[in-house]
């Protein structure tokens, strides 16, 4: 029943008005009360769903932007790598082919003698090995990064291989009056591949000769053991590498902007490619240098086990 003293406001048209009426709602403030608290709340609730929204729009953007970011750097790079990579080509292609360009023309005049022929010749079979070692050093890199290079694991003697590869740089180094020493640590024997791992020795010992301009200035390959591991270091008292441009010199077609660095030329992948073949034999590799001092790049070689 309707309490005493309280107006319902549905009795005008409620038919159960003398009865107890389930519709039965006194005016009363509550009701204004009630209504204020169900605006606020509805009111804090969708504030509620919009914060959230906004916080999970706000980490998308930032996600997104972080991925932009890193893309636009990816792209960088492969832009310098790019231009870098048509800077070395023009170069390394154009060079010799103007040099057996102005060969030929030497051979074909009719005054031409026996002498200046055979200096012609060599100067055109020189710079033909010169490309093809440019190419064989592109077809390297791509099988690297591929992962197409196959390697042996042989067991190397690698007081044999370090003296191959001294036998062979040694008419270089003495045309630049530079001797390469070695020090060898108890001969010991490790798992590569025995061709690839003379490469890396050879072409160590070229960039070492290259760069150590003044004579009398010795090189030296000295190995060391550690547990699993055999640590050969290839050190010269060259121009040396500015601390900035360390890690970078492992990077394809890159190389160290100096004027002395860019007369002796090359490819810029010489690194690149020392680097695959030692991480892809399990092995490591790193250098430290310093400006006028000299560097010292050493890397490592799993132990042979037998």
């Amino acid at each position: 029943m309707v309490q005493s003293g309280v107006v319902c406001r549905c009795c005008d048209t409620c038919s159960f008005h003398n009865f107890n009426c389930a519709l039965h709602i006194p005016e009363t403030g509550n009701l204004y009360v009630n209504n204020d608290i169900f605006i606020l709340f509805f009111t804090s609730l969708i504030s509620l769903i919009f914060f959230s929204w906004n916080r999970k729009l706000e980490e998308e953007v930032h996600k997104k932007t972080e991925q932009l970011e890193n893309s636009n750097q990816r792209l960088q790079k492969l832009n310098r790598v790019k231009n870098e990579f048509l800077s070395m080509v023009s170069h390394e292609l154009k060079t010799p082919l103007t040099a057996m360009r102005t060969s030929s023309e030497f051979l074909r005049e009719e005054d031409c003698d026996k002498e200046t022929q055979e200096e012609m010749l060599d100067l055109i079979i020189r710079n033909i090995d010169r490309q093809s070692r440019m190419v064989d050093d592109l077809l390297d890199i791509s099988r690297i990064e591929s992962g197409r290079m196959v390697f042996k694991k042989e067991k190397i003697n690698l007081k044999e291989t370090i003296d191959n590869a001294i036998q062979m740089m040694e008419p270089m180094a003495t045309k630049h009056g530079i001797a390469i020493e070695r020090e060898v640590d108890n001969n010991p024997q490790v798992k590569a591949d025995k061709d690839k791992l003379l490469r890396v020795f050879v072409n160590l010992l070229n960039n070492a000769i290259k760069f150590t301009a003044d004579k009398g200035k010795n090189i030296k390959i000295k190995t060391e053991d550690t547990r699993d591991f055999v640590e050969i270091s290839v050190i010269d008292r060259g121009i040396g590498i500015p601390e900035n441009e360390q890690e970078k010199i492992f990077e394809k077609f890159y190389q160290v902007d100096s004027t002395s660095r860019r007369k002796v030329g090359g490819s810029g992948l010489g690194l690149a490619i020392i680097k695959g073949i030692i991480e892809g034999q399990g092995g490591s590799i790193r250098v430290k240098s310093e400006p006028g001092v000299g560097s010292i790049f050493t890397f490592t070689l799993r132990k042979w086990e037998e």
